[in-house]
């Protein structure tokens, strides 16, 4: 065997060894913090209120909280987990208590009002990855807004 051979190996391995070390192993995400529902108030201090009108058409005053990522649903239990501004949010979702709306699969110029948890639409209503809008009076959901493309999402809509 030819010594340029042990070489080309050595520097193919130390190639493949930093390709793996720097793109082929998932690394662990660090937040900035977790928001739970307990102290959601402190997080949405500073963000301004809105009126909106609840799942019984009663104005309440809201905050908004855009630009959520999901990262992880649980339809037995309605909590989402979504990221935003570097920080892990958990909330439970109740839909005889929020408005929750996902777009339709099938027809992209309409939308699905989900309103209760024996809905067809309630176990895939949120996506790992969806953009979630969400509408806040006091620690409790009252709207959230799925404008993510539901990869998981229900194909017979």
């Amino acid at each position: 065997m030819k010594w340029w051979y042990v070489v080309v190996l050595m520097v193919g391995v130390g190639i493949g060894w930093w390709i793996l070390k720097n793109y082929g192993v998932k690394k662990e995400v660090s937040f900035g913090g977790v928001v739970e529902e307990s102290i959601v108030l402190g997080e949405v201090a500073k963000l301004p209120t809105i009126i909106i009108s609840d799942n019984k058409g009663k104005k309440v005053e809201a905050v908004a909280v855009d630009g959520g990522i999901v990262q992880k649903w649980s339809p037995e239990t309605g909590e989402i987990e979504f990221i935003r501004e570097e920080k892990l949010w958990k909330l439970t979702v109740n839909p005889t208590e929020a408005m929750i709306t996902i777009p339709n699969i099938s027809d992209r110029t309409r939308i699905i009002l989900v309103s209760d948890k024996s809905s067809l639409h309630w176990k895939t209503a949120f996506c790992k990855g969806d953009f979630v809008s969400i509408r806040l009076s006091g620690n409790k959901v009252m709207a959230i807004d799925n404008g993510g493309y539901r990869s998981c999402g229900f194909k017979g809509e």
